[in-house]
């Protein structure tokens, strides 16, 4: 056998410690290497991670976590859970539980939805296949941040803002639609299971309501900041300058939409926006591994919304032209989010197509070395 046929060999028994272990270990290696040698530029992003989250996030998401929380405990969607299941199975083949989730998760922000799909599967409202199909289409940016953020202080016009917005929404709203039909179990009605529940008080809903929503804020503030620090210093490595705007499109939301809208038309900061950045996906993480979905079906759904986003802005411009002048954005704001280019998606795409090939070769080869065990 030959020294090349070893090696592949070798790779192959240990693709784990290769293509995890290693290149994990890597980055960590030279991230502790930059805290050091860059220790105010790491202190510099900390800080403005920081600045982000109290100024920002904190005022703008926490109100919806402890709003959708109280809401769903309290039992005041009951009547409207049973109104809606006929129109949440003939749209999504979900319950009429669903519905007041998918209504939030586009008026909540990015982590609400997710975080609602989590608490109703812990509550047995939804089953794990019906989560992580929720999972696909859940996770949109709110029209403050759509509308205000972007439209507004970015682009400078409100319309263009909305534009954006309905793009977003569109798009989760198809790819909805389309999970329907790679569902292969019946929706389960909630109606039954909520006709005499047992109810908490006030008191105690509230009061559970402000630690979940405490919980969760602290661990989306969490990887805001730890995202802010690496954007601070991955611009002191000797990087080509293209490596480092495609780094910034997709790692985190706020420096995404800026450098997008720096070197590219309007459509396209509604496919990042869809796509919703690295840092967000590491925000729902929790709810992603609590409903035992593939991280690549994740991504891959995320790239699919950021595409039809994309192409529904590109026409709803067409349709409703509105003249922007060109964007200066200068100083860099404090509450934005993605944004998207053609070259970046399809190399994304090519990114993903790869790495779900490479899963399955992986996996066959196992299943290949067990039978001949």
């Amino acid at each position: 056998m030959s020294i090349y046929k070893k090696i592949i060999l070798n790779i192959n028994k240990n693709n784990l410690f290769f293509f995890i272990y290693i290149p994990v270990t890597a980055v960590f290696f030279v991230w502790g290497l930059l805290l050091i040698l860059y220790p105010e530029t790491a202190a510099e992003g900390i800080s403005e991670g920081i600045n982000l989250c109290v100024e920002t996030v904190v005022p703008s998401l926490f109100p919806f976590l402890l709003f959708s929380s109280v809401l769903s405990e309290s039992g005041v969607l009951d009547k409207l859970i049973r109104i809606c299941d006929k129109i949440a199975d003939m749209m999504f083949k979900l319950p009429g539980t669903a519905v007041p989730i998918i209504f939030m998760s586009m008026i909540g922000g990015y982590p609400v939805g997710a975080f609602l799909i989590k608490r109703a599967f812990e509550k047995k409202e939804l089953t794990a296949s019906q989560g992580r199909r929720m999972l696909v289409f859940c996770v949109n940016p709110g029209p403050a941040f759509a509308v205000s953020a972007v439209g507004s202080m970015l682009i400078g016009s409100q319309k263009a803002g909305l534009i954006i917005y309905a793009s977003t929404v569109i798009s989760s709203l198809l790819l909805g639609v389309l999970t329907r039909f790679v569902s292969s179990e019946e929706s389960i009605s909630p109606s039954a299971g909520i006709e005499n529940p047992e109810r908490k008080d006030i008191y105690t809903v509230i009061s559970e309501s402000v630690n979940s929503g405490t919980r969760a804020i602290v661990n989306i503030c969490m990887w805001i900041i730890v995202f802010s620090c690496l954007n601070g210093l991955i611009e002191k490595l000797p990087l080509n300058q293209s490596f480092v705007q495609f780094f910034y499109s997709f790692s985190e939301v706020t420096n995404g939409v800026i450098t997008v809208l720096k070197s590219f038309p309007v459509p396209l900061a509604s496919g990042v926006i869809s796509f919703s950045g690295f840092c967000v996906h590491l925000q729902i993480l929790p709810c992603i591994a609590s409903l035992k979905m593939k991280y690549k079906h994740f991504l891959t759904a995320r790239i699919i919304a950021a595409s039809l986003s994309t192409m529904l802005s590109y026409l709803l411009f067409k349709t409703f032209p509105i003249s922007i002048n060109t964007v200066s954005l200068g100083e860099k704001p404090t509450d934005i989010s993605l944004g998207s280019s053609v070259p970046v998606c399809v190399c994304l795409l090519i990114m993903c197509g790869l790495f779900i090939i490479g899963d399955n070769y992986i996996f066959k080869n196992k299943t290949a070395r067990r039978a001949d065990n």
